[in-house]
C-alpha cells in the first residue's frame, strides 16, 4: 500500500521557496494553517521564501485573512515582523498592498504590527524609495496615511 510521506513532505519548498504554510496562507485557508502550524517543523514555520517572505507576509497582503495573521503570529518568531524581503518591503507595506480593503481590519491590523516592529525597520524605505506613509497614499489609503502622520 503506497502513503504519502507527511513528515518528509510537510516542511519542504517549492520552486518559490514557499511551504505549505506559505500557500495556505496567502489562499486563505484557516484551518489548513492550523493544522500545518500543528505539524510543522518550527523552522519550517519561520521559513522565508525565495522573494524573503514568510508566510504571515503573504497572509497579510490579503488582509481579509486578519484572523489567519493574528493566528500566525502567535505560533512564530516574533522576528519575523521586522523581515524585509528583497523588494525591502516590510511586513506593513504588504498590509497596506491588498486591493480590497477594509478600513477597520486593515487599520486595526497595521497598528497591531506596527506596536511589535522595531522602529528602524518602520521607516524602511523600500527599492521604489518608498515608505510605508508613501504607500498608503499611493495605495489611497488617506485614512491610514492620516493616523501615520499623527504618529498613529
Amino acid at each position: 500500500m503506497n502513503t504519502f510521506d507527511i513528515k518528509n513532505n510537510i516542511n519542504t519548498v517549492d520552486k518559490d521557496g514557499n511551504t505549505p504554510l506559505h500557500l495556505a496562507a496567502y489562499r486563505g485557508d484557516k484551518e489548513l494553517c492550523e493544522l500545518l502550524l500543528l505539524l510543522m517543523s518550527d523552522e519550517a514555520i519561520n521559513k522565508l521564501n525565495n522573494k524573503g517572505a514568510s508566510a504571515l507576509h503573504l497572509a497579510a497582503q490579503n488582509c481579509f485573512y486578519e484572523d489567519i495573521c493574528y493566528m500566525m503570529y502567535e505560533k512564530m518568531s516574533p522576528e519575523i515582523v521586522n523581515t524585509v524581503d528583497e523588494d525591502g518591503d516590510t511586513l506593513l507595506h504588504y498590509v497596506i498592498s491588498p486591493p480590497s480593503w477594509d478600513e477597520n481590519k486593515n487599520i486595526k491590523l497595521f497598528k497591531f504590527f506596527f506596536s511589535k516592529m522595531n522602529p528602524e525597520i518602520i521607516n524602511t524605505a523600500n527599492k521604489d524609495e518608498m515608505t510605508i506613509l508613501h504607500t498608503s497614499i499611493y495605495r489611497g489609503k488617506s485614512e491610514l496615511a492620516k493616523l501615520i502622520i499623527k504618529g498613529l
